[in-house]
C-alpha cells in the first residue's frame, strides 16, 4: 500500500489503478502498521533481555539496529543523488544532507529535509528514535499489567487528538502529527502494549474460529480504509488507523487461523526478509521510471510504468538483501 499510495502521477483516464486511487492513497495506514509492529516484533524479541538495564547488553541492541539501517540506507542516499538535482541550489544543502546521512531529519520542521532526497527515510528517523528508548521503555514496563500498557497508549492518543482539534492548519499538521518521531511513539508503544497482552492473554482457537477472526480483522481494515474520506486527514495520521492496524496484528500473532498459517510459508517469510529494502527502494524505482518516460520515451502508459517500478523495486530489493543486508547481519555476531 506504501508503493502505491505513492504513485501520485496516475492521471490517465481508463488506468485500471485510477479507479482505486482513493483507497491506496492511505499510505498513512502502512506507515502505522510498520510502527506497531516493530514495537511487537522488538518486544518479542528483547522483552525478557531488558528486565533489567545492563550497559552491554544495550551496546549490542543499538550495534544490530545500526548494521541493520544505516548500511542499506547509505547506499540509497548515494543512489537518490541522481534525482535530487535541485538539492545542490539550496542553501542548506550541507544540513540536509547530514540530517539524512544520520538519520535525524524528521526531527527538523522544514519539507526540505525529508523530501529532497529518499522519502521514506523519515520513517527510518523515526524508528531511530524508538530504537533508543526501546531498552528504557521495556524495564519500565516490564513488570507492568497489560491494562496499564492500554492506559498509556490511549493518553498519548487523548493528548494527541486534543492537540490535532486545536491545531488543524495543514500547512504544519502533517509535520507535527505524522512526521515527528514523537508523535509516533504512541504506536510503537501500541505495538509494546500488544506483545504484553499477546503474553499474558492466552488464546486458542480452532482452526476455522481463528480464521474467521483473521477475516474479520482484514475487513475492519478495508472498512477504515472505506471510511477514511469521512476523517480529516490530520486525524488520519496516527489516530483513525491505529485501533484496525493494532487489531490485525494481535490476532494474526497467534497464528491460529488459516490465512496466517498460509503466510508463514517460506515464499512470504522471505518477503518479509526483503521488506525493508524494498520500502528504501520504491520510491526512487518510481521516480526512476517517471523520469525515463520523461527523458527519452515519452509514451509509457502509466499502468506499465507502475508494473516497472513495482518489478525493478522487487528485484532490487532481493539484490540489496544478499549483497548488503545479510553480509551487515553477519557483522553482529
Amino acid at each position: 500500500m506504501v508503493f502505491l499510495s505513492h504513485t501520485s502521477f496516475v492521471t490517465q483516464e481508463g488506468s485500471w489503478f485510477l479507479d482505486y486511487k482513493v483507497w491506496l492513497k492511505q499510505g498513512f495506514i502502512g506507515v502505522n502498521f510498520f510502527f506497531i509492529l516493530s514495537g511487537f516484533i522488538l518486544s518479542y524479541n528483547y522483552y525478557d533481555k531488558f528486565s533489567t538495564l545492563h550497559y552491554p547488553s544495550i551496546v549490542r541492541f543499538y550495534w544490530k539496529r545500526f548494521l541493520k539501517i544505516y548500511p542499506s540506507t547509505w547506499v540509497m542516499l548515494l543512489l537518490s543523488f541522481y534525482f535530487a538535482q535541485e538539492l545542490w541550489t539550496n542553501r542548506n544543502y550541507i544540513s540536509i544532507l547530514l540530517s539524512n546521512f544520520l538519520l535525524v531529519q524528521a526531527w527538523v520542521p522544514n519539507n526540505g529535509y525529508q523530501w529532497f532526497l529518499n522519502p521514506p527515510a523519515w520513517s527510518l528517523s523515526v524508528e531511530i528514535f524508538f530504537y533508543f528508548l526501546f531498552p528504557f521503555l521495556i524495564a519500565s514496563l516490564h513488570k507492568v499489567k497489560w491494562t496499564t500498557g492500554i492506559i498509556i497508549v490511549l493518553g498519548f492518543i487523548l493528548v494527541q487528538g486534543v492537540a490535532i482539534w486545536f491545531l488543524d492548519d495543514p500547512s504544519i499538521a502533517k509535520f507535527w502529527f505524522y512526521l515527528f518521531p514523537l508523535s509516533n511513539l504512541a504506536l510503537f508503544l501500541c505495538g509494546i502494549g500488544l506483545y504484553i497482552m499477546y503474553k499474558g492473554i492466552p488464546l486458542h482457537h480452532s482452526i476455522m474460529r481463528g480464521t474467521a477472526l483473521e477475516i474479520v480483522a482484514i475487513f475492519v481494515v478495508i472498512g477504515c480504509v472505506a471510511w477514511h474520506q469521512q476523517v480529516p486527514e490530520n486525524f488520519r495520521f496516527v489516530i483513525y488507523y491505529l485501533p484496525s492496524a493494532a487489531a490485525l496484528i494481535f490476532v494474526f500473532s497467534f497464528e491460529q487461523g488459516m490465512i496466517s498459517k498460509f503466510l508463514g510459508n517460506r515464499v512470504f517469510v522471505y518477503l518479509g526478509n526483503i521488506s525493508f529494502q524494498f520500502y528504501l527502494l520504491h520510491f526512487l524505482a518510481i521516480w526512476f521510471w517517471c523520469k525515463v518516460d520523461y527523458l527519452y520515451i515519452q509514451g509509457l502508459s502509466q499502468n506499465l510504468i507502475v508494473l516497472l517500478s513495482f518489478s525493478s523495486t522487487l528485484i532490487g530489493a532481493v539484490i540489496m538483501y544478499h549483497a548488503i543486508e545479510l553480509p551487515a547481519q553477519k557483522m553482529k555476531r
